[in-house]
């Protein structure tokens, strides 16, 4: 049978539509979450072993999936803003699963 045998190296497009709902912790405060529904297409090249036989395989294939979304929002002052995110993502191609999840921090200016 073919198995995965190496890291797969993916080329992936996404886009996702996001909903939030924000409320307020604190004066300076406040949360958020989130939700959202998108779609992909890419390319991933991965290395099989197949009648022991090395070769490398080339899937292109568009795909779904959501992610969660949550963080704060912190008022520094008049014109600054400290951004806090984490997120977590799946998206399923046709045969390779891609989940994961990062954090962001940033200082933003709202406009």
């Amino acid at each position: 049978p073919d198995r995965l045998e190496t890291s797969a190296r993916f080329e992936i497009t996404t886009t996702f539509i996001n909903a939030y709902l924000y409320g307020s912790i604190a004066a300076d405060l406040e949360y958020y979450v989130g939700l959202g529904l998108g779609i992909g297409s890419g390319i991933v090249y991965y290395k099989s072993d197949l009648n022991n036989d090395d070769f490398f395989s080339r899937v292109a294939d568009k795909a779904s999936g959501a992610q969660l979304l949550a963080g704060l929002d912190w008022k520094l002052a008049d014109n600054f803003i400290l951004e806090t995110r984490l997120f977590y993502r799946a998206m399923e191609l046709q045969y390779v699963s891609l989940t994961g999840g990062g954090f962001t921090l940033g200082l933003v200016m709202p406009f």
